[in-house]
């Protein structure tokens, strides 16, 4: 992303993270395509920098589309599941296999219809998608973990100072407020960070001219995270050798980029082209995910 694009799209949605979450009524009207061209490019912008706003439009679409199409896809989920299970499409190895692509869209198909409530608009990551993922960077400094989406409370910051400072000072704020704590090593221990959404702020202490860098991240309550984990674990039970690359693409989707990591891992001795693809895409995205 070039300057022009990070000061015009990326920066003003950071800068708007102070002012709290979105408002809902604003949110639902994007949602279903009324707000007027100005207020949607701003909303946008927001989106991209936002997870928490990400998020409300996330469920917002989920809850239009399952009204429209639930009783149509537990129809077709009636027929799938009766003519093929979805261990059957993991394991089968009568016939001769698709490209890996084709039988991964094919098993995203299966999930969606297998559980709607767990899997709805879920499709793996097109090669486009695979390739892009870069991610701005201001003053060559990054807070490279936590970001996006995380499972559990995490106790640590992870960074690149920015180029020349060998010391930084990092505001988290979130849920409980505001705190400072500073670093020198590229990792700051932090008291366990509560489920809501956060902001850091990284600013260099000895470096001339040095920027503001700022990252944001979420923290999923119990119930929400559960969620997922139903998600994961029901790919996992299908076996089959798809099963931790699914997990993956599920994982990245979701912006859970530690789970992500560690399931493309799994699929490398099977898949590892796909593997590759799929880990340097979590890199540029999460350099620091555990």
């Amino acid at each position: 992303m070039d300057e022009h694009a990070f000061a015009h799209d990326v920066l003003p949605g950071l800068l708007d993270l102070d002012a709290g979450p979105p408002d809902a009524n604003l949110v639902a009207a994007y949602v279903d395509g009324a707000l007027p061209e100005a207020e949607r490019r701003a909303l946008e912008r927001r989106l991209r920098v936002d997870p928490e706003a990400m998020l409300l439009v996330r469920a917002l679409r989920a809850d239009r589309r399952r009204v429209k199409v639930r009783r149509a896809i537990l129809a077709v989920a009636a027929v799938v599941v009766a003519a093929v299970g979805l261990t059957t499409l993991f394991t089968r190895r009568d016939d001769p296999s698709p490209a890996v692509g084709e039988r991964l869209v094919a098993a995203a198909g299966r999930l969606r219809a297998e559980a709607p409530d767990l899997f709805e608009g879920f499709t793996p990551l097109s090669a486009d998608e695979l390739r892009g993922g870069d991610v701005a960077r201001r003053g060559g400094g990054r807070v490279t973990w936590p970001v996006g989406v995380l499972l559990d409370e995490p106790t640590e910051v992870r960074y690149e100072a920015p180029t020349g400072a060998t010391r930084v000072r990092l505001a988290i704020d979130g849920p409980a407020g505001r705190s400072v704590v500073e670093g020198a090593n590229g990792r700051v221990e932090t008291p366990p960070l509560r489920p809501g959404s956060y902001v850091v702020r990284m600013t260099a202490l000895d470096a001339l001219g040095a920027q503001e860098v700022r990252a944001a991240f979420v923290v999923l309550a119990p119930d929400a995270a559960r969620r997922h984990l139903d998600a994961l674990a029901r790919i996992d039970a299908a076996g089959g050798d798809l099963a931790p690359l699914l997990r993956a693409h599920y994982a990245v989707r979701q912006a859970l980029y530690r789970e992500a990591r560690a399931a493309a891992q799994a699929a490398s001795p099977r898949a590892p082209d796909e593997a590759r693809a799929l880990l340097a895409h979590i890199e540029r995205l999460a350099p620091g995910a555990p």
